[in-house]
């Protein structure tokens, strides 16, 4: 009794740990692997193309933001080599910005503008080198794109060289003619 008992919590134990826990065998490969991670708000850009009536919103946010120090209570020295980001376009929420939206001039609704975003990921290595990157991963989450609606949420991911946390990055949202509806800053040291 004593024996299936213990052999069943056992199994309960194995069953209800977390991923990548030391009870699987699993070690993490690096200190990195185990710090928390959190979702940074990068901004709002309000925007209305000059023959449309109808203002929309641009929100992006990092996702994935490593703490800043590792596990073992080290600064990081180091970016992931895979950076997401979120973006969300939409019509639909009421723009909190008392200043006056940004106008521009596009043959496209804004429905198929929201719906058409490219991106772009921009860094500087150091003094005047800038190196502008394109995303690895464009995924349209939420609503699907041929089901009209108001909205559209990106998940956008880049792959970068092995670069300091230092560096500063730049996400741009394009037209799908590549000319620059909004940028977000981004800074982690």
């Amino acid at each position: 009794m004593i024996r299936r008992t213990a052999f069943n919590l056992i199994i309960l134990l194995l069953a209800t740990r977390p991923a990548g826990s030391a009870i699987a065998g699993s070690a993490p490969k690096s200190a990195d692997e185990l710090a928390v991670a959190s979702v940074v708000p990068l901004g709002m850009e309000a925007l209305l193309a000059k023959n449309h009536k109808q203002p929309f919103a641009i929100y992006a946010s990092f996702e994935g933001v490593p703490a800043p120090e590792n596990v073992a209570g080290l600064p990081r020295t180091n970016f992931r080599p895979v950076l997401s980001f979120r973006v969300t376009a939409s019509t639909m929420s009421a723009i909190a910005d008392p200043s006056p939206p940004v106008v521009f001039e596009s043959s496209m609704g804004t429905p198929e503008l929201i719906r058409s975003l490219r991106f772009r990921l921009r860094f500087n290595v150091g003094g005047l080198q800038t190196q502008r990157l394109g995303p690895d991963a464009v995924r349209m989450i939420g609503v699907p794109a041929d089901v009209p609606y108001g909205e559209r949420i990106y998940r956008v991911s880049f792959r970068l060289p092995l670069e300091p946390s230092s560096v500063r990055m730049v996400l741009e949202v394009l037209t799908e003619n590549g000319e620059l509806l909004c940028k977000f800053p981004l800074a982690l040291d």
